[in-house]
């Protein structure tokens, strides 16, 4: 889109704000005729527009002639030239109130006809039309981000007032708090008939998002700076991962295995973690955690009145409200608001006793004792915790996601007692899925390693399926597509690489360089890597490893796993994974790195 042409769009979507109802625009210009018809409804024709002066005339359907017309220019700058649109027309004496149609509403506006100050307009728009020109109607709502980026120039300032009057008014325009839901199919389900199966994304308007992300970054400086979260809190924050909070937990195993105690875990799953969130409780919160009121004026507003629309199979249905609409699952200020809701569950301290992890809606608790029958009572204290947190946030646990497992080698130690967690009968296993990654008593990871090798498998079996590809085109998709599905979370679990567990990714190898250059199925895998030039799993695994090393002492004290590698030290027995990394890279001067601060500078 060029910027004379955003400009046109962007006037008729004001006009539209101060009521006047067009169905159809003619553009003068230089003595040709061009036409948007019906831009109200949608179908626009595209114009290419090479001059700087336009004569844009409106006509409306089904409006009394006396309210046909009105005045109003506006000028704008594109492309370093000036551009003037003017809107012509005759205003009627009586200076009568124009009846807008819009698309949330029936609403009266006010005629324009006096230049009103740059520094008023969002606030008035805001406040009479509880919108704003530029996500008054579709059709700037649903562009692309790559197109405001072309359009940024002329309608920067417009897009400043909003924001800023948006968050001096506490509210934000109903279009940005409508969605267009897409369920997708979650996967790995057996049953795809139940509604749990599905995730629903939202659509959300693009100019709502760049507020909420710049709203999203604002909240996590301040978190991070004033230390409003508990620092055992990841997901959704800087330098914070599911890598680091699984490596955090291994260390907790490990160091529970020296001592002789026995390591009992419980993990929860929010059921609809998001859509379930209550407003009253999560205002609350953020007030107790010493949020300020104008902001929470505006996550209320983000909270309230919202609209949506389902669309399955290309079929869209009936706009419906949402009384308890929670967080749009889809919006980038939903994760660090979600943290703020469940902050009071995971406020535990991390000891020699027990602790407790979490990564948004998934949360991991833990005690130790001697056996697992002594970790009994500790256990039900905390699921007992858990559910009054339930019952007071208005959130659903669910029962069948919930684990339960005893870390030992001995099983005399173990305990198979079963939990009783909502009527439902829970008991121990000997491996469960945290945060991706499927863990067992032993911390063998077979399971893990064989199901990322199955996975890997079916990603690179597709990948020989394409045909045409260029063996440097090839390499950079196994690069971009099969070896993350491999190594995710590799730093936890590559001591367990070895004898029989290398067969399987292997075999991925192999295949991925068959894809890539041709090779038989058969040919050694050494061979078959040099051949298509990709480096062995083993490499990659200590490459990672070795970053994540260097990246955890560049971390602030604040983060637990920083604490626990600053004091450690060699032990003969029960040896952690990051423990023989430290070993292998013992000559790197660690000393010598310095600190990231990502907080040194506002947003």
């Amino acid at each position: 889109m060029r910027p004379q042409t955003a400009l046109i769009t962007i006037a008729l979507i004001a006009m539209q704000a101060i009521g006047i109802a067009a169905t159809q625009v003619t553009v003068l210009h230089r003595g040709e005729r061009i036409t948007w018809f019906e831009v109200l409804k949608g179908e626009s024709k595209r114009v290419n527009i090479r001059g700087e002066h336009y004569t844009i005339s409106v006509s409306h359907s089904g409006t009394p002639k006396r309210n046909k017309r009105e005045r109003l220019s506006a000028t704008g700058h594109a492309c370093g030239s000036e551009t003037a649109v003017q809107f012509e027309s005759q205003c009627h004496a009586e200076r009568q109130t124009y009846a807008a149609t819009p698309l949330t509403g029936s609403l009266q506006h006010r005629a324009v006809s006096k230049f009103i100050p740059r520094s008023r307009i969002g606030s008035l728009l805001l406040r009479y039309s509880r919108c704003c020109m530029v996500a008054r109607i579709w059709l700037l709502s649903l562009l692309p981000a790559v197109v405001w980026k072309q359009i940024w120039p002329v309608v920067r300032d417009w897009v400043l007032w909003i924001f800023r009057a948006s968050l001096e008014e506490g509210t934000l325009p109903h279009q940005w708090r409508h969605a267009k839901i897409i369920p997708l199919k979650k996967p790995g389900k057996d049953n795809y008939t139940l509604a749990k199966a599905w995730r629903p994304i939202s659509l959300l308007a693009t100019l709502g998002k760049v507020l909420e992300s710049l709203i999203a970054e604002r909240i996590s400086h301040v978190v991070e700076s004033h230390g409003l979260l508990p620092t055992n809190h990841f997901g959704a924050r800087k330098q914070r991962s599911a890598e680091q909070a699984l490596l955090l937990l291994q260390e907790q195993v490990y160091t529970a295995w020296r001592g002789r105690r026995v390591l009992s875990l419980v993990s929860f799953d929010v059921k609809g973690a998001y859509n379930g969130v209550c407003k009253e409780r999560l205002i609350q919160r953020m007030r107790a955690r010493g949020m300020p009121e104008d902001l929470l004026r505006w996550v209320s507003a983000f909270c309230s009145d919202r609209t949506a629309a389902i669309q399955v199979n290309g079929q869209l249905s009936e706009v419906r409200s949402l009384p308890q609409a929670g967080l749009p699952q889809g919006s980038p200020l939903s994760p660090i608001l979600f943290l703020f809701f469940n902050a009071d569950l995971v406020q535990r301290r991390i000891d020699s006793n027990g602790g407790a992890v979490a990564f948004v809606d998934d949360f991991t608790a833990w005690v130790t004792g001697r056996t697992a029958r002594d970790n009994r009572e500790a256990i039900e204290a905390i699921i007992s915790d858990a559910l009054n947190w339930e019952k007071r946030s208005g959130a659903t646990f669910e029962a069948d996601k919930t684990a339960i497992i005893h870390f030992t080698h001995k099983d005399y130690k173990s305990d198979p007692k079963p939990y009783t967690i909502k009527g439902q009968v829970i008991h121990p296993t000997k491996h469960a899925k945290v945060l991706g990654v499927i863990i067992d008593t032993g911390l063998k990871y077979k399971e893990h390693i064989a199901k990322a090798s199955s996975k890997g498998l079916k990603t690179a079996l597709k990948l020989q399926r394409l045909r045409g590809l260029s063996p440097a085109t090839a390499r950079q998709l196994f690069t971009a597509t099969v070896a993350p599905v491999v190594d995710y979370a590799s730093n936890v679990w590559m001591h367990a690489y070895k004898d029989k567990l290398i067969g399987p990714i292997n075999r991925v190898q192999r295949v991925a360089a068959k894809a890539i250059v041709g090779t038989f199925l058969t040919v050694a895998t050494n061979v078959a890597e040099a051949e298509a030039h990709i480096l062995t799993a083993k490499e990659r695994f200590w490459r990672k490893a070795v970053k994540t090393w260097t990246d955890i002492h560049t971390l602030p004290e604040t983060n637990p796993l920083r604490r626990i590698t600053a004091r450690m030290r060699r032990f003969k027995k029960h040896c952690s994974p990051l423990l023989q990394i430290a070993e292998v890279v013992r000559e790197v001067p660690i000393e010598q790195l310095k600190t990231i601060n990502l907080l040194t500078l506002l947003p």
